[in-house]
């Protein structure tokens, strides 16, 4: 029997990817988050063709 990879799949709204301690940041504490990004794979510049959950603010 061949190993299979463990994938783990994160998807936050309206979430940069230097909200995280693991990426440079040292206003928020997120350890559990950080183990994750530093035990595997990370983007720092990703992108969607999705459209945000919320509908953007009127401009006035």
């Amino acid at each position: 029997m061949t190993d299979r990879p463990n994938i783990l799949v994160l998807c936050t709204d309206r979430q940069r990817w230097d909200t995280l301690g693991a990426t440079g940041n040292t206003s928020v504490r997120t350890p559990d988050m950080d183990a994750i990004y530093e035990g595997g794979w990370g983007w720092t510049t990703p992108s969607a063709r999705a459209r945000s959950a919320r509908p953007p603010a009127p401009v006035s």
